[in-house]
Parts: structure tokens; C-alpha cells; sequence
């Protein structure tokens, strides 16, 4: 019984994963095509699926193109909360 449990947790988490990389990918094709707004929205909704330093750091940088400077550092310093490289960390602080 207690393994029934867990394939449905396992098959719950692969499905989020699923859906947050969806999400994630179809947001950077949309700021590839400089689709800003479109682009943050479907990285939002991966990263409230999933979150990931990563997509959270690609956030800040589509605030960084609008110009829109809070956002992009609320969105930087939210990576920064993540186990990052100290390297990045480095970077990123830069910008914050």
C-alpha cells in the first residue's frame, strides 16, 4: 500500500516537472522573440509549478529588458535564496 503512495507522489512530481518545463521553454521562446510580458507570465507560472534559481534568474533578466528594475531585482534576489555557484551568486549580486 505504501508504495502505491509513492508512485502517485513520483508520477505527481514527473507531471509538475513536465508542466514547468513546458512553461519554462515556451517563455524563453517568447522573449527570443523580445514577446517580454508573454515571456514572464509563462516563466512565473513555471517557476509557481516548480521553482528553479534558474527560471527565477531569467525573470529578472525580461524585467532587466523592460527596463522595470524592481521587479528584476525582487526576481534576483529570489535566486539568490537558491544554492547557486558562488560565481553566479557573485554576478548576480552585481546587478542587485
Amino acid at each position: 500500500m505504501a508504495a502505491f503512495g509513492l508512485t502517485l507522489t513520483t508520477d505527481a512530481w514527473a507531471d509538475a516537472r513536465t508542466q514547468a518545463r513546458r512553461a519554462s521553454t515556451d517563455g524563453m521562446r517568447r522573449i527570443a522573440e523580445k514577446q517580454y510580458r508573454k515571456g514572464i507570465e509563462k516563466l512565473e507560472k513555471a517557476n509557481e509549478i516548480l521553482p528553479h534559481p534558474n527560471v527565477q534568474y531569467n525573470i529578472g533578466q525580461a524585467y532587466l529588458s523592460l527596463e522595470e528594475y524592481p521587479a528584476a531585482i525582487r526576481w534576483f534576489k529570489a535566486y539568490l535564496r537558491q544554492p547557486v555557484s558562488t560565481e553566479d551568486a557573485a554576478r548576480v549580486q552585481a546587478l542587485v
